[in-house]
């Protein structure tokens, strides 16, 4: 080549066609391949059926728009050379003229996300999603009733400079209101509980969550610290903000903006959309990282409010129960293929696992499949279907309705 040796990677070539296992294997990695790559270069094929025409007309309706990945928006490009083209890119940020016609599960990307999304949630565990399509826009999903909203207190809409002096006040008003609320209902004892509070707080971005532990990320021990002199009244509206609480402060405007503080019926609190009332419920739809907030009709049928932080589902307790004393879920780092995994790390012993320690044995006919990333990730085997899955078998429905689960199909409109 030109520019000397270069390493290329093709899947027809490199990945033996005709082996399921070694194919389902390599699958599994090709986030991590692509990730690392330079440059991708995709064959569709030959042209036909006036395909050129086609990936030109996409072309242009894409040097029109621009998309915001984290917050899943589309916006006009403002690159427009005529009037015209100018006009046809504005229509693309608009809303229908009747949103009610849009089903409620169908993402509106002509506008901009309010919420930004929540990591590190594996709420449903490795489960595999099990949706249908109905006519007149209805879908239906299989999941697992959690709980139902009791309270929705609003907690903060502002975007402020936190490096004023009198906006670290500002920033901190929101916390100080939002314990006081805790306290009042009564549902939350926040001797015991301020843990849960100050990690819901943050959808749980604290940097122990991270394995090595993101030194970038706010240090739960002075947080904590600084919650417990809120409490005990040593720090003020007054006061200046400690430093290390102003990154904590920083972090929770921007995962609360958009978001409400909940109380649901079971104990729980967490963290949804401002638009979520009381009686919404929380369920965990198969497939899904989050719990998601859904509203119940007068038809037996759901609309979908959006995802939510539960403090205590967000690593699959609802269906594993809590992980062992001084164990914690954790994003791991792999060096080798540059991208997070989910890992278990026993903080006492300094050890850590890539399986769940909760997890008990496998359904009878499946077994765990041998390959090169068996340390980061598990791989299943159907021994009679002779298929090979990522997702965890003891999270399909019929293991899981063995086990005492209760679960139903959920008409969202």
């Amino acid at each position: 080549m030109r520019d000397g040796v270069q390493i290329l990677w093709a899947d027809a070539i490199c990945i033996n066609q005709d082996n399921v296992e070694e194919r389902s294997a390599q699958v599994a990695r090709m986030a991590a391949i692509f990730k690392l790559a330079t440059k991708v270069v995709v064959w569709l094929g030959p042209e036909a059926d006036g395909s050129i025409d086609a990936m030109r007309t996409l072309d242009s309706i894409g040097s029109m728009v621009k998309v915001d990945w984290d917050f899943l928006s589309i916006t006009p490009a403002n690159t427009g050379t005529s009037p015209k083209d100018s006009e046809y890119s504005q229509t693309i940020s608009r809303r229908p003229e009747d949103p009610t016609r849009l089903p409620s599960w169908v993402p509106d990307w002509s506008r901009p996300r309010k919420c930004r999304g929540i990591l590190l949630a594996k709420a449903c565990w490795d489960s595999e999603s099990y949706a249908r399509y109905h006519d007149g826009g209805i879908l239906m999903v299989t999941g697992c009733y959690a709980a139902t909203v009791r309270r929705v207190v609003p907690v903060s809409d502002h975007t402020l400079d936190l490096e004023e002096q009198d906006t670290q006040r500002e920033f901190l008003m929101p916390v100080i209101r939002l314990l006081s609320t805790i306290q009042d209902d009564g549902s939350v004892d926040l001797g015991q509980g301020v843990e849960a509070v100050c990690r819901t707080l943050v959808c749980d971005e604290f940097a122990d969550r991270w394995e090595p532990i993101a030194t970038d990320r706010i240090d739960f021990r002075k947080t904590i610290k600084c919650f417990h002199a809120l409490l005990d009244n040593t720090i003020k509206a007054s006061d200046d903000v400690p430093i290390d609480f102003r990154k904590f402060l920083s972090t929770f405007h921007t995962t609360c903006f958009g978001r409400a503080f909940i109380f649901t019926e079971h104990g729980y609190i967490g963290l949804a959309p401002e638009r979520c009332q009381p009686h919404d419920v929380v369920v965990m739809v198969l497939g899904c990282q989050s719990p998601m907030v859904l509203r119940p009709t007068n038809t037996a049928e759901y609309l979908v409010v959006g995802e939510c932080y539960i403090h205590g589902m967000m690593s699959g307790e609802l269906f594993l129960g809590s992980l062992p004393t001084n164990w914690q879920r954790v994003d791991r780092y792999a060096e080798e293929y540059g991208e997070d995994y989910d890992a278990f790390i026993d903080r006492e012993k300094g050890v850590w696992q890539a399986r769940d320690p909760r997890l008990g044995p496998l359904p009878e006919g499946w077994v765990e499949v041998e390959h090169p990333e068996q340390h980061l990730y598990a791989m299943f085997r159907n021994e009679v279907e002779k298929s090979i899955t990522g997702f965890d078998p003891r999270m399909r429905p019929p293991y899981l309705r063995d086990r005492g689960f209760t679960l139903q199909e959920f008409k969202l409109v």
